[in-house]
């Protein structure tokens, strides 16, 4: 599966959201989250941070999901890059 969260999160109005793209905002939350699979997460977030459409198992989108459901992110945020992930 290819996913792309290069693209800016917008608010209810249309306007962008600070932090830059959905990508560099859950690659950056990675970054901050302890867990059993350090590598497997740098190596998305670096993928993530290069802004482009890149493959991924279903595995990883199942993580990925599972790393947005659970953080402390807002819920506008959560639902654009939910959505981009095909959830």
């Amino acid at each position: 599966m290819k996913i792309d969260l290069s693209e800016e999160i917008k608010d209810l109005d249309g306007e962008v959201l600070a932090g830059g793209s959905a990508g560099r905002l859950l690659a950056e939350y990675m970054m901050g989250v302890s867990t059993r699979q350090p590598v497997r997460l740098f190596k998305l977030a670096m993928q993530l941070l290069d802004e482009r459409e890149f493959d991924v198992d279903q595995e990883d989108v199942e993580l990925l999901s599972d790393m947005v459901e659970k953080s402390s992110l807002p819920n506008i945020m959560k639902a654009s890059m939910l959505i981009k992930l095909g959830r």
